[in-house]
């Protein structure tokens, strides 16, 4: 059986063209914002990647670290969206980008959570 490397699930390619957006997005977001805004909701949003990629790396070896890390990674695409509404409430980001991007997301976390209750078939 052939194994696939993370970079060609789909639910990375969805994770990763999103973090690539909102940091397309956030370059001309304002300076004050980059503390308080922009920096987390890049990393958040990079982790998500980060986390999904650790996570495919564990299936194999430790089934516990799989699921856990898909859970951490769920929790990344929760918190990436809050700062989305932040990002659309402050007028940086227009709201036909923060549906997009909330859609995005929320397929992500049900892909991820669907992988989670179904672990054992990642095997």
């Amino acid at each position: 059986m052939k194994t696939i490397p993370y970079w060609d699930l789909k639910v990375y390619e969805l994770a990763f063209q999103s973090a690539i957006n909102i940091y397309d997005f956030s370059k001309t977001w304002p300076e004050e914002e980059r503390d308080a805004l922009t920096a987390p909701m890049r990393r958040t949003s990079r982790q998500v990647c980060v986390l999904l990629a650790q996570a495919w790396q564990q299936r194999r070896l430790s089934p516990d670290d799989f699921v856990e890390k898909l859970g951490k990674a769920t929790s990344a695409v929760t918190e990436t969206m809050v700062w989305l509404d932040f990002a659309v409430h402050g007028g940086y980001l227009d709201k036909s980008e923060h549906e997009q991007l909330l859609t995005n997301y929320d397929d992500v976390g049900m892909i991820l959570s669907r992988m989670m209750l179904d672990s054992k078939n990642w095997e």
